[in-house]
C-alpha cells in the first residue's frame, strides 16, 4: 500500500475466524499515522493475553473481582549503520502492572500475577530464545537464504491475489467498532519529539517506548489505550474478544491475532525500510507468516508454563536486483526487526500490582 501503510489477513486457528487488520507509521518514518503502527499492535496482544489470563485464573480460584486492569511498557532499541550492515534491532524486557479489584489476600494477588505471567503465550515470546525461519521467492522463483535461517520443510503459496478474492463476513449489529484513534492526551506517558523522519536515517542510535493499557468493559470486550510515547504516535483504541475461551462469541480479535499482525507489521516495515535506505528496487513485496502458541495455560493444566514456537514466513518480493540482494534483504529485515529480536532474546518481564 502506498508508504508504509500495511495491511493483514490474520486467520486464528483454534476458530477459524480471519481477521483483516491495517497498520501504518508516523512521522518518525514518514507516515500518515492513520492507523497503529507495528509495535502497538504486539503491545495490545501481551495487555490483552494478560488481562484473559487474570479472568481465568479467578475464575478457577472462584474469586470474586471487580475491575482488572493491566499497563504494559514495553522498551525497544536501534543502533548501527545501513550501509555497514550493523543496523540492529532489539527488545528490552516489558514492565506490567496488574490492578485488581478482588476479594481477597495480598499474596493470592501476588500469585495471581506469578501465574498470569506464566500462563501467557503471548509473554512465553519474551521469555524464549526463538529464532526465526524464512524462506525467500524472488519474482516467483525461490531464492536459496545464506545468513537468515531458513524454514525447512515450511512452503506456502504466493499471496499476491488473496486480498482481491476475500470478501468480508456479513456485518453483525452487534459488532463493535474495533478500531478508533483518539484525542491527544488520553493517555499520560513520558513525552519525546515527533522525530519527523528520524527512522530514515542510515545511521541509527535510538529508543522506543510505548504503553498499552487494556481494562475489560462491562460487555465482557476488552479495551487497551496504546501510544508510543518517544517519539510520539497519536493514542488509539483496540478491542478485542477473547470471550469464546468463556462460552461466548468473537466480536474482535484475540491477543493472539494482534500479537501475530504486530510481528508480520514490523517485519514489513524493516523490508521496506531496508530496501529503501539501500536504494534496492522493490516494487511489491508480501510475506506469508505461521506462528504457534501452546494453549493458555490458566485453561489448561494450570501448571505447565505457557509456550511460543519460533515464527515461520515466507517473503514474496518482485524486484530486478540480484538474488545477493534479496538475501540480503531478508537477512536486514530480520536483523532490524525489534519484534523477530522479541522472539530470538530471553527477556524475563517484570510486574507489579
Amino acid at each position: 500500500m502506498e508508504g508504509f501503510q500495511k495491511e493483514a489477513l490474520v486467520m486464528y486457528g483454534p476458530t477459524g475466524t480471519t481477521w483483516r487488520i491495517v497498520c501504518d507509521e508516523g512521522p518518525w518514518l514518514n507516515g500518515t499515522d492513520l492507523a497503529p503502527f507495528p509495535l502497538a499492535y504486539f503491545t495490545t496482544g501481551l495487555a490483552v493475553s494478560l488481562v484473559s489470563e487474570v479472568q481465568a485464573l479467578v475464575r478457577q480460584r472462584n474469586i470474586s473481582v471487580g475491575d482488572i486492569k493491566v499497563t504494559v511498557d514495553s522498551y525497544y532499541a536501534m543502533e548501527g549503520s545501513i550501509a555497514k550492515g550493523t543496523m540492529t534491532g532489539s527488545a528490552m524486557p516489558v514492565r506490567v502492572k496488574f490492578e485488581i479489584d478482588a476479594e481477597t489476600s495480598k499474596g493470592m494477588l501476588n500469585e495471581l500475577g506469578v501465574l498470569a505471567m506464566a500462563a501467557s503465550p503471548a509473554i512465553a515470546i519474551m521469555s524464549s530464545v526463538l529464532n526465526s525461519r524464512f524462506l525467500l521467492s524472488k519474482n516467483g522463483v525461490d531464492v536459496e537464504l545464506d545468513k537468515a535461517i531458513a524454514a525447512t520443510g515450511y512452503k506456502v503459496d504466493d499471496p499476491a491475489c488473496l486480498f482481491d478474492n476475500v470478501e468480508p463476513a456479513s456485518v453483525q449489529s452487534y459488532l463493535p467498532e474495533i478500531l478508533s484513534k483518539g484525542e491527544d492526551g488520553l493517555m499520560i506517558v513520558s513525552g519525546g519529539s515527533q522525530g519527523s523522519g528520524s527512522g530514515l536515517a542510515m545511521e541509527q542510535k535510538r529508543s522506543l517506548h510505548l504503553r498499552g493499557v487494556c481494562s475489560l468493559r462491562d460487555d465482557g470486550i476488552k479495551e487497551t489505550l496504546v501510544q508510543l510515547s518517544k517519539p510520539v504516535s497519536g493514542v488509539y483504541r483496540i478491542l478485542a474478544d477473547e470471550s469464546t475461551r468463556f462460552g461466548g462469541a468473537e466480536r474482535a480479535p484475540g491477543a493472539l491475532a494482534y500479537v501475530a499482525a504486530g510481528v508480520s507489521f514490523c517485519f514489513m516495515t524493516q523490508l521496506g525500510r531496508y530496501a529503501h535506505l539501500a536504494k534496492q528496487d522493490l516494487s511489491d513485496y508480501r510475506i506469508v507468516q505461521d506462528t504457534w502458541f501452546s494453549l493458555p495455560s490458566a485453561t489448561a493444566d494450570g501448571e505447565t508454563a505457557a509456550q511460543a514456537r519460533p515464527v515461520n514466513t515466507h517473503v514474496f518480493i518482485d524486484s530486478s536486483e540480484n538474488d545477493d540482494a534479496a538475501r540480503k534483504l531478508v537477512a536486514m529485515g530480520e536483523q532490524s526487526c525489534y519484534l523477530h529480536a522479541a522472539y530470538r532474546g530471553s527477556n524475563r518481564s517484570h510486574f507489579v500490582l
